[in-house]
C-alpha cells in the first residue's frame, strides 16, 4: 500500500534531504565569489560536490527503493491530463504525490479557485510571455513565437501542439470548465482583472464556477512529489559531471513523455538522450550556464514545479534572481485595439482592448480592457508586426544582493551577540 501523503515517513524525508542539499550544493558553487560565499559562515565540512553527491544518493534511494512513480494515468483532453489530475484531485494521487496539505470544502480550508479566478483578491499572479515561450513543442522541439512572415502567432496557435504542461498550466485555447448549469464550456482567460497578461493560471483551481467565490476547493495542494527528486537527481549528477543518458531518460524524458513530448533535439535533447549543444533561448535564459543538459534541467524544472513554492528557492540558490527584474512582463499577442475579440477561437468574444476614452460599442462593455497611457494606468500594450503584445508596465523592480538571505531578527542578535547581521541589513 502507498504510504499516507499527510505522513512524514522515510521516503520523504530522504526527498526532503535531496532538496536541502542541492540547495546548498548550489548555494556555495553560485555564491562563492560573492559576498554571500559560504566561507563567511565557517561551515567548511562539506563542499558543494560532496552535497551534490549527497543530494543524487538521497534521490537515488527514494528512485530504487521507494514506493512512488510518475502518475500516467488519463489522456490529456481539455485542460486536464494525468499531470494536472496531481492538483485537482479530492484526495491525493499517492502513486506520485509524497506530501500534501488537505483541504476541506465543509471547514474552508481550500481557498485555490477564490484566489484565481474571483474578483475580490484584485488582479491575480499571472504567467509571463517569457516564461511560456520556454515550453517546448509536442514534438520537442523549440517554440518559435513568430510565423514565417514575421508576424506573431495568436493564443490558439500559442497553445497548440506545445507541451501539455502549458496547458495544464494556464487556461489554454482548448480549455473547459463547467457553468452555472454544470455544463462544461470553452472559456477563455479573463481579462476583466483576473489576468494581466492572458496567461491565466488554473493549475490548482477547479474547473466549476461553483468553487470561484469562496473558500470552498476540496482539492489536496501538493508539497513534494517524486517529480522533483527525479529533477534533483538529474540536476545534481549533471553539476557532478555524471549524468548519463539512461538518466537523462528515465528523468527529463520520463516527465517529457508524460506531458506528450515525442521527441527532441541535439539541442533540447530527446526522450532517451542527453542535449549535446546549447539551445539559444534556454541559454539565454541562463547566460551563466554553458552545459546543455543543465540548461535543459533547468527550463525542466521550471515548467514541472511551477507555482510549487520551489522557484524563489532555485533562483536564489542559482544566484540568477535577476530574472525578477528582468522579465518585460508581456503578455499575449493582440491583433488589433478598440474591437471586440475571440481570443480562444470559440466563436465567442472573449476581450475588447480599447486605448480611447471608452470602448465604442458599449454593448462589449463588460469585456473591456483598457490599455491606453492615461489614468496612471499599467496595463499597455507594446506594438509589434501584426498587432500589439500584452504588456504591464511596472517601474522600480530590483534585486539587491541583500534579498538572497533574509534578515536575522534584531532581538536574535541580541540573545546572541555572537551573531552578526546579513549583508546589507
Amino acid at each position: 500500500a502507498l504510504p499516507i501523503s499527510t505522513i512524514v515517513n522515510k521516503w520523504t524525508a530522504a526527498a526532503f534531504k535531496s532538496r536541502v542539499c542541492l540547495f546548498e550544493a548550489a548555494w556555495r558553487k553560485y555564491h562563492a565569489a560573492d559576498q554571500l560565499d559560504i566561507a563567511r559562515t565557517g561551515c567548511t565540512e562539506y563542499s558543494a560536490k560532496d552535497l551534490y553527491k549527497l543530494a543524487a544518493e538521497a534521490a537515488k534511494e527514494v528512485m530504487d527503493n521507494g514506493p512512488y512513480k510518475l502518475y500516467t494515468s488519463g489522456a490529456y483532453s481539455d485542460g486536464r491530463g494525468a499531470y494536472r489530475e496531481l492538483f485537482i484531485a479530492d484526495k491525493a494521487v499517492t502513486t506520485e504525490v509524497m506530501m500534501a496539505i488537505e483541504t476541506d470544502k465543509v471547514l474552508g480550508l481550500g481557498e485555490q479557485n477564490w484566489w484565481y479566478n474571483s474578483s475580490t483578491y484584485g488582479p491575480h499572479l499571472c504567467m509571463s510571455r517569457k516564461f511560456m515561450l520556454s515550453y517546448l513543442n509536442a514534438d520537442g522541439t523549440p517554440y518559435v513565437e513568430k510565423k514565417a512572415d514575421g508576424s506573431y502567432k495568436n493564443f490558439v496557435e500559442e497553445t497548440t501542439g506545445r507541451d501539455t504542461r502549458l496547458n495544464q498550466t494556464i487556461r489554454g485555447a482548448d480549455y473547459t470548465r463547467k457553468n452555472a448549469s454544470g455544463v462544461y464550456e470553452p472559456t477563455a482567460a479573463n481579462f476583466t482583472g483576473h489576468t494581466l497578461t492572458g496567461y491565466q493560471f488554473t493549475k490548482f483551481a477547479m474547473d466549476d464556477v461553483a468553487y470561484d467565490d469562496a473558500a470552498t476547493n476540496d482539492n489536496d495542494i501538493p508539497i513534494m512529489r517524486y517529480a522533483e527528486v527525479l529533477l534533483n537527481y538529474a540536476e545534481a549528477k549533471a553539476e557532478l559531471g555524471e549524468l548519463t543518458d539512461a538518466d537523462w531518460a528515465a528523468t527529463i524524458g520520463a516527465l517529457r513523455s508524460r506531458a506528450g513530448i515525442t521527441g527532441g533535439t541535439p539541442q533540447t535533447g530527446t526522450l532517451t538522450t542527453r542535449p549535446s549543444s546549447a539551445e539559444p533561448y534556454i541559454a539565454s535564459y541562463y547566460p551563466t550556464i554553458s552545459d546543455p543538459s543543465l540548461l535543459e534541467i533547468r527550463r525542466e524544472r521550471g515548467i514541472e514545479l511551477c507555482l510549487e513554492g520551489l522557484r524563489l528557492n532555485d533562483l536564489k540558490r542559482w544566484n540568477c534572481c535577476d530574472l525578477w527584474v528582468n522579465d518585460p512582463w508581456e503578455g499575449i499577442f493582440i491583433p488589433s485595439l478598440n474591437q471586440p475579440l475571440d481570443v480562444n477561437g470559440d466563436g465567442n468574444y472573449d476581450a475588447y482592448f480599447y486605448d480611447t476614452d471608452k470602448i465604442a460599442d458599449e454593448k462589449y462593455a463588460a469585456i473591456g480592457v483598457y490599455v491606453g497611457t492615461n489614468k496612471s494606468n499599467v496595463l499597455n500594450v507594446k506594438p509589434v508586426q501584426g498587432g500589439y503584445l500584452m504588456e504591464y508596465n511596472y517601474a522600480g523592480r530590483s534585486w539587491p544582493a541583500r534579498q538572497y538571505l533574509y534578515p536575522i531578527p534584531e532581538v536574535v542578535i541580541q540573545f546572541n551577540t555572537n551573531l552578526s547581521q546579513n549583508p546589507g541589513w
